[in-house]
């Protein structure tokens, strides 16, 4: 084939080759700078490299590959061994504050204890000076003096009681609902202790005389050994179990004032 012509027989223009699609390429940046679509020299300076800059200066990649750069990796290693550090810190501390804090409660139940031990003994020393001591409850003490009463109910239950054999006789105030009831202090608690065995005795006194004596004629005396407000307290919730039928019976011991019951 002849030089310079294609197979269709026309001439083919010099210049073909590198410097042809340079040509080409002059022409289409042309046209796009006529259509506005020109590429301004910012957008073309930022997709450039600067060959000057450090790869330490890099940002990090944020490629989808996953892979990192070096500066990624290192920032993220030492705050692996900051973390790390804060980690073993806290679990230092929270062993110790756990040390603490077991002393502390082995303190409280210690003191606890012996807080319980002194409310005991503290209550039996209270109950021991009490136990000279007797309760009468439903007894009148509007017309006649209340010491006489106490005589006149001692009386009737067959147990000799004059004035000498008492220290000190008064009322204590009433709760709401009842009667005041009346303490009489003896000097033997060995006469007061038998005032309080023969109670049963009261049962058997008489209409005429329960008048005299009695504030409600309709209910009966209450003669009882003079416990401790802790003690009344047990009293109190053993005989509500009683009443469920989780016991069979409670009392109190006139010599001890101490708070029995039978299961």
């Amino acid at each position: 084939m002849p030089r310079g012509k294609n197979q269709r027989g026309t001439s083919t223009p010099r210049g073909t080759g590198r410097g042809n699609k340079q040509h080409v390429a002059d022409e289409d940046l042309r046209r796009s700078s006529r259509n506005g679509n020109s590429i301004s020299d910012q957008d073309a300076a930022q997709t450039q490299l600067n060959p000057q800059q450090s790869y330490q200066q890099l940002p990090p990649s944020n490629s989808n590959d996953g892979e990192f750069s070096q500066l990624d990796v290192s920032c993220l290693l030492a705050r692996v061994n900051r973390l790390s550090k804060d980690l073993k810190f806290l679990c230092d501390e929270n062993t110790q504050l756990k040390g603490e804090i077991i002393l502390i409660k082995s303190a409280l139940n210690s003191q606890t204890k012996k807080i319980s031990e002194l409310e005991i003994e503290l209550d039996d020393l209270q109950q021991y000076g009490r136990r000279e001591n007797v309760c009468f409850s439903n007894l009148k003490i509007d017309d006649k003096p209340v010491i006489d009463q106490v005589i006149s109910l001692c009386e009737e239950i067959n147990v000799t009681v004059t004035k000498n054999d008492l220290v000190d006789v008064h009322p204590l105030p009433s709760t709401r609902g009842h009667a005041k009831r009346i303490i009489a202090r003896f000097k033997d608690r060995k006469l007061g202790q038998q005032v309080m065995g023969a109670r049963k005795s009261a049962k058997n006194i008489g209409a005429n005389k329960k008048k005299q004596l009695a504030a409600d004629p309709s209910r009966g005396f209450g003669i009882q050994p003079n416990i401790t407000s802790k003690r009344a307290m047990l009293l109190k919730q053993a005989k509500a179990a009683v009443e469920k039928g989780q016991l069979n019976g409670t009392w109190v011991d006139i010599k001890t004032g101490a708070i029995l019951i039978r299961v």
